[in-house]
C-alpha cells in the first residue's frame, strides 16, 4: 500500500478517481480489438488440438521412460554400454523434440481460443502436419483446416461472428 498515496495524488492531478480510470479500461468498447471472431467450429478445432497434443504428451512420456530405461539399464541386459548410452541419448533427444512440438501445439490452440491470429496460423500449421497422422490425426487435421480456412459469416461488427442456430422445419 506504499504506492496508494501516489496513485491517489496522481488521480487528483488528472481529475479522475482510480475507480473511474479502472472502469474506463474495463469497458471493452474503448479498448482496441485485435482478436479474430471465434465460431463453434474454430473452438472445436482448438479443443481437438489440445486433446491430441495432450495424448501425444502421454505417449511420449511412456516412450521416454522406455528409452531412458534402455539407456540406463541396457548394459545390465547384455547390451554394449556405448550402444545403450547412444540409443538412450539420441532417443531422449528425439522424444524431447516431439514433446516441444506437442507443447507448442497446445500453446497455439490456447492462443486460438483467445482469438489470436498467431494462434490461428500455428493451428493451421499443426493441422497440416496432422494430416500425416493416420487415421485420427487426418480427421482432426482435415476438420481443423476446413474450420480455420473457411469464411466465417459476420454481423458487420469487427471482432464478432454470427451464431449459427439450426432452423426448425415448418
Amino acid at each position: 500500500m506504499i504506492g496508494a498515496p501516489r496513485a491517489a495524488a496522481g488521480a487528483l492531478r488528472e481529475g479522475t478517481s482510480p475507480a473511474r480510470r479502472t472502469a474506463r479500461f474495463a469497458d471493452s468498447s474503448t479498448l482496441p480489438c485485435h482478436t479474430m471472431p471465434l465460431d463453434t467450429h474454430t473452438r472445436v478445432a482448438a479443443f481437438l488440438h489440445i486433446v491430441l497434443a495432450s495424448l501425444a504428451l502421454l505417449v511420449l512420456l511412456a516412450i521416454g521412460a522406455i528409452v531412458g530405461a534402455f539407456g540406463a539399464l541396457g548394459p545390465s541386459w547384455g547390451v554394449e554400454p556405448e550402444v545403450a548410452s547412444w540409443v538412450g541419448g539420441v532417443g531422449l533427444f528425439i522424444v524431447l523434440m516431439f514433446v516441444l512440438a506437442a507443447i507448442t501445439e497446445i500453446v497455439g490452440a490456447v492462443l486460438l481460443l483467445r482469438g489470436s491470429d498467431f494462434g490461428r496460423v500455428m493451428t493451421i500449421v499443426f493441422s497440416g502436419l496432422h494430416l500425416l497422422n493416420i487415421p485420427l490425426g487426418t480427421a482432426v487435421g482435415a476438420y481443423s483446416l476446413w474450420a480455420l480456412l473457411r469464411e466465417v459469416p459476420s454481423t458487420g461488427r469487427p471482432g464478432s461472428a454470427v451464431r449459427m442456430e439450426p432452423t426448425q422445419p415448418s
